[in-house]
Order: structure tokens, then sequence, then C-alpha cells
């Protein structure tokens, strides 16, 4: 089973009230990045390591950065089966069911706001938190 060092939990529980500041994909090692800044200048990035399903959608009519309402992270036991479905995964077996992957640590995180971000991945780090001048 996936697992998640309680920092990186406790950093994600935090991230209510921060605007996404930026969002990068590295295709050749399935990577990806999400950056965000606290209302007090602090900033904080999120590394997403062996990302399966990556989601992201935004309402028409935002202005300005895109507000986090809300932020989860869960470990997923099911092979991810359910979450990756419910995102959309394009990926299906000889059965033409959404590809599951029962034998890897998959970990799931959800932002809500402005911009809503769902992800599937193996592994979830944190960047030092950074003060801006």
């Amino acid at each position: 089973m996936a697992t998640v060092r309680s920092e990186v939990l406790t950093r994600v529980s935090q991230l209510r009230d921060t605007v996404l500041k930026g969002v990068s994909y590295a295709a050749n090692g399935r990577d990806l990045q999400l950056s965000f800044q606290h209302w007090n200048g602090s900033a904080l990035s999120l590394h997403l390591r062996g990302v399966l399903q990556f989601s992201v959608s935004s309402t028409d009519d935002q202005s300005g950065d895109p507000v986090v309402v809300g932020a989860k992270i869960e470990m997923l036991e099911d092979g991810g089966k359910e979450v990756l479905a419910s995102l959309g995964h394009m990926w299906y077996d000889t059965n033409k069911k959404v590809k599951t992957y029962p034998g890897v640590p998959l970990v799931y995180l959800l932002i809500e706001g402005d911009t809503c971000i769902g992800v599937v991945c193996q592994e979830v780090e944190l960047d030092a938190e950074v003060k801006s001048r």
C-alpha cells in the first residue's frame, strides 16, 4: 500500500485559501509539480512522481489567480479502480474496463477551487517552504 509522510498530509490539508501559481509536467519521468502561494507570501510546491492520471478543470469566467478552497490526499487500496474511472482514465484492460494497478502503491490528490486538479500517482513529495521577499 502507498504511504504518504505525515508532513505531506498536514501541508496538503493546509492548502485551503492558497493560490495555485503553477503547474508543470515532465513527460519523460511522468512527474508533475504544483506550486502554491499562501496569503503571507510563503510558497509551497508538491512534486508528484509516477503520474498515471492528471485531470484539470477550470471555469470559463475565472479572473485573477485561482484560489484553492479545499484539498485532500489519500492512499488507494483498490489499484485506483474507482478514482481512475472517475477521472476519465483512458487505458483499458482486455475486458474494456478501466485499467487498474493492484500491485502498484498509488496516491490520489484532489485540489478544489477555481481550478480543480485530480492526480493519481505513485509518490508525493513536499518542497521546502520558501518565503518570498
